[in-house]
């Protein structure tokens, strides 16, 4: 597939298998003040914390003195504090504290910089940016804060799926196989429809089925996948890279029906449960993909109704981020 990069030949190009944009990583809800939270994303060992202001900072888990993680260590005056020397990192990443000389000064440890991620919070989900200061963006996802607030209640399930993100996110722009795969579920009686229209832009892949006025399925790059139901039910489904074999889903039920209390509980447990379902019946037919990067496959005979897939091969192949820019060869 012409413009795309082939992992196993990129020994001097070093770019990771996955694009450059915001991702989200991490559910709001979950990370507290003056607690420091250690999660894998993209292969690297992250470390997630709130300021004073309660917004989030987002650290390399790595102390650039001697390699201890930060997320053993502690926040102290604004500071994330390593647990090994008690050196204080601030917001930006600088050394404001050393105890070792009782240094206040950031410009006397310039040498010890922590790496540090952009960081966004929106949508009850924690972002990160991945790519260079030249290509960034501002965090622009309005059709999603509209489903996010028009609608008025949603429950939220999770899945660790075995495989590339790429393959993760290819089953949802895949409708053809919820016949065979779902046939007992949510395929049961389903019809492939029969004119597909695909719209692809730099943001989004939009499907329209049987020319519908609105999308029935986008996917928002590089990890939201929406599926318009009707007007009174969406699914939101993040996909955050763990590693490269490895991605956690996030999947919501955004809903208007059945939301007052006491109620909702019962609802979300049961919508929790029949999307469990669905997922692990996706679940071992796409680790069966294998444990490479989608756009990687080259002997893959692409078919009509794989115009979305071919459209974000294409799109997540171009976009690939550097290695060296996040340390995976530290």
């Amino acid at each position: 597939m012409p413009g795309l990069i082939n992992l196993n030949n990129c020994s001097n190009a070093h770019f990771s298998s996955f694009m450059s944009g915001w991702y989200a990583i991490f559910k709001s809800g979950e990370l507290r003040k003056n607690k420091i939270l250690a999660i894998e994303r993209f292969g690297l060992k992250l470390a997630l914390w709130r300021n004073d202001q309660g917004q989030v900072q987002i650290f390399k888990d790595r102390c650039p003195h001697r390699g201890a993680q930060l997320s053993l260590g502690c926040i102290k005056n604004n500071r994330i504090q390593c647990p090994f020397h008690g050196y204080e990192f601030s917001e930006k990443g600088e050394c404001e504290f050393s105890p070792e000389f009782n240094i206040f000064n950031s410009a006397r440890n310039s040498l010890l910089k922590a790496e540090i991620f952009k960081s966004h919070e929106a949508l009850d989900m924690i972002w990160v940016y991945l790519g260079s200061d030249q290509n960034f963006q501002e965090f622009f996802y309005p059709e999603l804060e509209e489903i996010h607030k028009n609608f008025r209640a949603y429950s939220q399930t999770e899945k660790i799926w075995d495989s590339h993100v790429t393959y993760c996110i290819e089953n949802q722009l895949d409708y053809t196989h919820l016949q065979f795969v779902h046939k007992n579920t949510i395929g049961r009686g389903y019809k492939i429809p029969q004119e597909p229209k695909i719209i692809k832009d730099s943001r989004s892949i939009s499907i329209y089925f049987n020319q519908d006025i609105k999308p029935r399925i986008q996917f928002f790059f590089p990890n939201v996948w929406v599926l318009n139901i009707s007007e009174r039910i969406n699914l939101i489904l993040y996909f955050s890279p763990i590693n490269l074999n490895q991605t956690q889903l996030y999947l919501r039920t955004y809903r208007e029906f059945l939301i007052y209390p006491g109620v909702k509980k019962l609802v979300d447990l049961v919508m929790n449960f029949t999307n469990q379902v669905i997922l692990k019946q996706d679940q071992k037919v796409v680790a069966s993909q294998g444990d490479r990067p989608s756009y990687e496959a080259q002997k893959d005979s692409l078919m009509l109704h794989d115009q979305a897939i071919r459209a974000f091969r294409n799109h997540w192949g171009k976009k690939l981020i550097s290695l060296e820019n996040y340390g995976f060869f530290k």
